[in-house]
């Protein structure tokens, strides 16, 4: 495993590299790379950041950018703890990103994560924040183009009547469609998916990933 280091915390560097000797397979090998010129192929970028998460999910895009296909996942390393749900969810839905860890994560976490990223899965380390919904045997998937525009009309108030005359599709479909977000969302009902989505869904989720892609 070739894992590419990127970080704006010169006194993790060192740190990085004794975690990463003690916890990488023996195969693997690292090296830091800078975020305006990710020179070298990586299978997977671990990048250590402090402050803003759309900061960093906009620099997991870019360092994403500068690497050759196929393109490698990337694991946040973050100083921050509590985030909700809907923030790990929004990081998620970023082409790429496959995993938040602590900046004082584990070795067996940092092992599990770039793992987790290789595989094509996500993962969150229990100290930052909860994502109950990764914690199956499924593999997790964002929710697809047609199920956010589901859930951006539930956030409008419209009934599944309503989203159904406006999407053209069946009620059984619109049903659908929400019982697939609440299965990638980790609500347990329908009323919960509806109220998340008025409160603080929709428009965090729209607002963040307008931040990071600008």
């Amino acid at each position: 495993m070739r894992i590419g280091i990127s970080t704006n915390v010169p006194a993790l560097r060192e740190g990085l590299e004794v975690l990463l000797h003690d916890c990488a397979e023996t195969e693997s090998e690292w090296t830091f790379i800078d975020p305006s010129h990710a020179e070298g192929r990586c299978d997977v970028i671990l990048l250590a950041q402090y402050g803003n998460l759309v900061t960093a999910g906009t620099n997991a895009l870019a360092l994403r950018e500068q690497q050759p296909p196929p393109k490698p996942p990337v694991v946040i390393m973050t100083d921050q703890g509590g985030l909700r749900p809907f923030t790990l969810f929004t990081l998620f839905r970023v082409d790429g990103i496959r995993g938040v860890i602590a900046f004082d994560a584990t070795r067996k976490v940092i092992q599990t994560a770039l793992a987790a990223a290789t595989t094509g899965n996500h993962f969150v380390d229990p100290t930052v924040g909860s994502f109950s919904f990764l914690e199956t045997t499924r593999p997790w998937r964002p929710p697809t183009k047609r199920e956010m525009g589901v859930f951006a009309l539930l956030a409008s108030g419209a009934t599944v009547k309503d989203i159904a005359n406006a999407l053209n599709l069946s009620v059984k479909t619109v049903e659908a469609h929400k019982c697939n977000l609440m299965r990638k969302l980790g609500v347990h009902n329908k009323a919960q998916l509806t109220r998340e989505a008025i409160q603080n869904g929709i428009v965090a989720i729209i607002q963040m990933e307008a931040a990071i892609r600008q």
